[in-house]
């Protein structure tokens, strides 16, 4: 979602997928892990920062933990910033192994688009969450 960083993810994270994978029950979670959606990224126009991403992957985390006895895999598939992708990556090994984690870019610069509430209260509609 163009435009649209660490609250709005977080908010889509707490009240869309958290809700959905409690229905699911999943047995394994398997994560498509890029970095695309950084906001020093070059292509997608998301504005996540290191922090946002270590947010969501504590929450897979915790999902793992909570639902499939902790089975989860990370696969690591894109990103175009080689210090996002590095940091991004050494990151989710941190979280994996209870440290804490880094942002050296810090936040985004970017304002985040607002609007999200529509986008989630819509998806919970039609899916029933």
């Amino acid at each position: 979602m163009g435009g649209h960083g660490d609250a709005s993810y977080a908010a889509i994270f707490e009240q869309i997928v958290w809700p959905a994978a409690l229905r699911f029950e999943p047995e394994l979670i398997l994560v498509s892990a890029g970095f695309d959606a950084h906001w020093d990224d070059p292509l997608a126009g998301i504005h996540l920062s290191l922090s946002g991403y270590a947010h969501l992957t504590r929450e897979l985390v915790r999902m793992a933990d909570q639902l499939c006895g902790g089975k989860i895999a990370f696969i690591v598939e894109g990103g175009y910033n080689l210090d996002v992708l590095s940091e991004g990556v050494a990151n989710i090994a941190r979280v994996l192994l209870g440290e804490e984690t880094v942002d050296p870019l810090g936040a985004s610069p970017y304002s985040e688009r607002a609007g999200v509430e529509n986008v989630i209260a819509r998806v919970k509609q039609v899916h029933g969450l």
